[in-house]
């Protein structure tokens, strides 16, 4: 039985020659190590075909560990994540359930089971038997005299889909690994600790990559959905295409994307990161297995006229307000305490002609404050100091900006944009 170390078991030589050795995880607190690839290390030997089948005894008693189907569930998903997100050719084939209740890995029939016996500081436990390198049996039990099993754990219950990953990734051959965030480190804690060790890592996948090989051939990227997207970017994107992988990188153009979801092998969702400058750019994906574009599959567009403001508006602190509009125009954006029609220069705005009115930015003039025009994408980020008037606290101020989108800098060619309601806090 394997304990708390990271020294695969012995082997001995010979021909047919079978080793019964065991993996567990042991309880304990989780140390902190660098997270380093290539930490893993082997056991007992690998599948012959690159697959496995198994059989699942769905005989967990505890409250939390659900019904039949709920425990068969946990247990499948834990081997999917393997053959789903392991990167390899390997493949876990359920067989459906079994009555079995003991270790006895020469019979030809791979099964998963809750004993009533209690394991001490051991979890779960795989036994392995292999002749030649190659695994000719496996079986796997949980202990349950002794720790609390769930589907969904709380404090001081532990997650029989996270422990079983752990438990498949000896039976297809893994030792223990080092890394601490890895799925085969050698110790979890309860709830949400065993719940994190459902996601294979790094170092988990390169092992299985080493015992079986890489399935990921280079991916291929077939469309892109919508096709075209504001300059500031944001908008969430469907790529279609094949040998999509958890992990994958997306850029458009030189700008890399946020990758929100990746939907099996053949969609994946992204947030399109902001342009560069307006016009089409190339769509590219990359995956362990290679990288594939599309040429000129997504078209930035012109950034809709409006103002809006990021961060928390508090007394004598500083908020940003963003401005979109044309590339490179002119603009101002003003500020004032009552709602209702205010006029600069001719602009009308949406507050009230009042003492408190105020210019923001703008980029013409003599007069501070003056920045920049709008970027080459149009827009500009200006940072806003809430006067230090206690009086504001949850008050509103309205904010408002005008943007020239025409050729001159005549007022008929400034076209004011929305106007935001903006509560200043403490």
């Amino acid at each position: 039985m394997r304990t708390l170390n990271l020294i695969p078991p012995k082997r001995r030589s010979g021909t047919g020659r079978r080793i019964l050795t065991a993996a567990a995880v042991i309880l304990g607190a989780l140390v902190t190590s660098t997270s380093v690839l290539e930490a893993y290390s082997t056991f007992c030997g690998v599948h012959p075909g690159d697959q496995s089948t198994y059989y699942i005894n769905p005989n967990f008693m505890d409250a939390g560990a659900g019904n039949t189907a709920q425990q068969i569930a946990a247990l499948q998903a834990a081997a999917d994540e393997w053959t789903s997100n392991g990167g390899s050719q390997f493949q876990w084939i359920y067989n459906g359930q079994s009555g079995k209740t003991s270790i006895s890995t020469g019979d030809g029939q791979n099964v998963i089971y809750a004993d009533p016996g209690n394991g001490g500081s051991t979890l779960a436990e795989t036994w392995c038997s292999s002749s030649g390198g190659t695994i000719v049996g496996w079986d796997m039990r949980f202990w349950e005299g002794d720790h609390n099993w769930s589907i969904s754990p709380g404090s001081g219950e532990f997650d029989i889909e996270g422990v079983a990953v752990h438990e498949l990734g000896h039976a297809l051959g893994l030792g223990h690994s080092s890394v601490s965030n890895a799925s085969m480190y050698p110790s979890t804690s309860s709830g949400q600790g065993s719940i994190n060790i459902r996601s294979i890592e790094n170092d988990d996948k390169a092992g299985v990559v080493f015992l079986y090989g890489s399935s990921l051939g280079p991916p291929m990227l077939t469309s892109v959905s919508p096709g075209n997207g504001y300059a500031r970017g944001g908008e969430t994107i469907t790529l279609t295409g094949t040998d999509f992988t958890a992990g994958m990188s997306v850029s458009f153009g030189e700008n890399s994307a946020t990758v929100l979801n990746v939907s099996g092998s053949t969609q994946c969702t992204v947030r399109a990161p902001k342009a560069d400058a307006l016009g089409a750019v190339d769509v590219s994906v990359q995956t362990q297995g290679g990288m594939d574009s599309l040429a000129s599959a997504y078209t930035y567009d012109q950034n809709p006229l409006s103002v809006s403001f990021t961060g928390t508006p508090r007394v004598n602190k500083v908020f940003q307000v963003v401005v979109y509009g044309p590339p490179n125009a002119e603009y101002v954006v003003a500020i004032g305490q009552t709602e209702g029609p205010a006029t600069i220069k001719g602009l009308e705005f949406c507050f009230a002609r009042d003492a408190t009115l105020e210019v923001v930015g703008k980029s013409f003039g003599n007069r501070p404050p003056t920045t920049a025009n709008l970027d080459a994408t149009g827009e500009i980020s200006l940072s806003y100091t809430v006067p230090d008037d206690q009086s504001l606290v949850f008050e509103n101020l309205y904010l408002q900006g005008a943007v020239n989108t025409g050729p001159g800098r005549a007022i008929d060619d400034f076209v004011v944009t929305n106007c935001v309601t903006v509560t200043v806090f403490p």
